[in-house]
């Protein structure tokens, strides 16, 4: 089975390659109470996301998967709890990107729906791979590409990886 973080490695190489410190952060599962969720393997779950870790870096990777066209429902969570960061002016000129490995309009829509909401903050927006692509290679390209815009000394750019 191939998870989503196994897919963010080849953009953290190329992260690295580009002289970024890249952390990754999983979101908190924030479907309704009883509903089954399938956990990646123990070695795979990245640490929670925490907002001053979102506030303080450089650059923003969204890493999600979708089988709607609705995003998850810990993304959505996650970007409604931006809002304090958003009023302070903590979000803007971020380097913003994001992937899903949904395809066709369900992927679209999922893909839309998190880069409108880093519009809303004020970021700078880099065009990934379409949804669904899942090739090492471009993720890789879109790494070293992220890792330069938004470079500073020291660089430090977070994938929020929606479960």
């Amino acid at each position: 089975m191939i998870t989503l973080m196994h897919t963010c490695r080849p953009l953290l190489a190329g992260l690295g390659e580009a002289g970024a410190s890249p952390f990754v952060r999983t979101l908190p599962w924030a479907g309704p109470a009883g509903t089954p969720r399938s956990p990646a393997p123990a070695r795979e779950v990245p640490a929670a996301l925490d907002p001053e870790e979102l506030a303080a870096a450089d650059g923003v990777v969204f890493a999600t998967a979708g089988a709607t066209p609705h995003l998850a429902s810990s993304a959505a969570a996650m970007l409604a709890g931006t809002a304090p960061l958003w009023a302070a002016r903590q979000l803007e000129d971020r380097v913003v990107t994001g992937f899903t490995t949904a395809e066709g309009p369900a992927g679209e829509e999922v893909l839309s729906g998190l880069l409108r909401a880093a519009c809303h903050w004020g970021s700078v927006l880099l065009p990934g791979p379409r949804p669904g692509a899942a090739d090492p290679a471009a993720l890789h390209a879109l790494g070293i590409r992220m890792g330069g815009l938004a470079a500073r000394a020291p660089s430090r750019v977070m994938a929020a990886q929606a479960t």
